[in-house]
């Protein structure tokens, strides 16, 4: 088990990163982020072949995205964004139990406008961890136009926030 302690200075480092400029919701971010931190010290399965850091940060960052996420939808509830979510007709079984925040990030990825594909290639990089290298052979494409993909998603997502 890695030791929490010694890494909770990946959450300042998410923070500093990406919502520097929502300093009015640090605690708040940092405390989203720490409950990531946490499992993803519990999940880490070191056969992986990825670093804990990396690990820990993905989870975080989407950990921070769907705070603020879940905010807007709190206080905007008559936003374009929430009403095509509401709208949104879910063809996934219910009946098996999904961690939230993995429920949420997919519901982010099937309301997006990406083509199927790229969704898939998000899917696959997101939920599977596999590596840019790795989505390029599968998908044939460069691993730049991976890395594309997943960035113009990361984009869609902050704009909507």
């Amino acid at each position: 088990m890695i030791d929490f302690e010694k890494n909770t200075n990946l959450v300042y480092f998410v923070f500093n990163k990406w919502f520097k400029s929502l300093g009015y919701l640090k605690d708040d971010l940092c405390q989203e982020g720490l409950i990531a931190l946490w499992q993803a010290s519990e999940k880490y399965n070191q056969k992986l072949e990825m670093q804990f850091s990396t690990y820990a940060t993905k989870l975080i960052h989407w950990s921070m995205l769907l705070f603020l996420r879940k905010k807007e939808l709190k206080h905007f509830k008559n936003s374009i964004t929430f009403s095509e979510l509401e709208a949104y007709d879910f063809d996934c079984d219910f009946s098996v139990e999904y961690d939230d925040t993995k429920m949420q990030v997919e519901l982010l990825i099937k309301s997006s406008k990406q083509s199927q594909r790229n969704k898939d290639i998000i899917s696959d990089y997101l939920f599977k961890q596999e590596k840019k290298a790795e989505l390029a052979r599968k998908y044939k494409i460069s691993k730049t136009w991976a890395s594309k993909i997943i960035r113009n998603f990361n984009n869609e997502i902050k704009s909507k926030l």
